[in-house]
């Protein structure tokens, strides 16, 4: 992710139920929260809340696999690649 020009590491992991989004975030903005969206198509679209944090995610699955779009973390937008890591 970059905000305001800065790389920032962050650790998603999503589960989607047919159009529901749910999962956990860690990162160093706002520390660690769960994750509530929705996804429909290729439309990502979820939220996090690591109080008193919120971060609102948006994006378009990727033809590569990635998920690409943009964040606001308090009414400073960024943009964020995100990519599957190997569980294996």
């Amino acid at each position: 992710m970059q905000i305001m020009g800065q790389a920032v590491g962050n650790a998603v992991t999503l589960q989607h139920a047919g159009e529901q989004l749910s999962g956990e975030y860690v990162g160093r903005l706002g520390g660690d929260g769960d994750i509530e969206g929705s996804v429909t198509s290729d439309e990502i679209t979820f939220a996090v809340v690591a109080d008193p944090t919120v971060l609102s995610y948006t994006g378009t699955l990727q033809e590569d696999g990635t998920i690409a779009g943009t964040v606001d973390f308090g009414g400073t937008a960024g943009t964020f690649v995100g990519t599957r890591r190997d569980t294996e």
